[in-house]
């Protein structure tokens, strides 16, 4: 009799194997989910940059981003920091983000224009 109720205790309860084959599934599945969502992430971060400097956002006309100022005056994050502070080139800070004046870029440029002459250029 015992032994018919140990079996039957087997039979009607879910092994550890089952029990850890069933939890698997639960994790893969969710693992799956979750890498189509940074997927997801991944592309809308990838469109999100790649349109930052596009300026075809509503609203950006004439703006640029630090980025593309970067990129404009060939300076490092560090010095577009400084001119800012030194208020050499304008800024507008929204959240986390500076956006720069196109003309407020084209003036900096303007200030700083000067014609060089040869001796600027002699290694003596």
């Amino acid at each position: 009799m015992l032994k018919k109720i140990i079996l039957s205790y087997f039979v009607s309860e879910p092994t550890i194997n089952q029990i850890m084959n069933t939890e698997l599934r639960r994790i893969s599945t969710a693992l799956t989910e979750l890498t189509k969502q940074h997927h997801k992430l991944q592309k809308t971060m990838s469109e999100l940059k790649r349109d930052q400097g596009k300026g075809d956002q509503p609203g950006l006309d004439g703006w640029v981003f630090i980025e593309q100022v970067k990129e404009i005056l060939g300076i490092s994050t560090s010095t577009v920091y400084r001119y800012i502070e030194n208020g050499s080139l304008r800024a507008s800070k929204v959240g986390s983000r500076y956006l720069f004046k196109v003309e407020d870029i084209n003036t900096l440029l303007e200030r700083n224009y000067r014609r060089f002459e040869e001796e600027d250029f002699d290694d003596e």
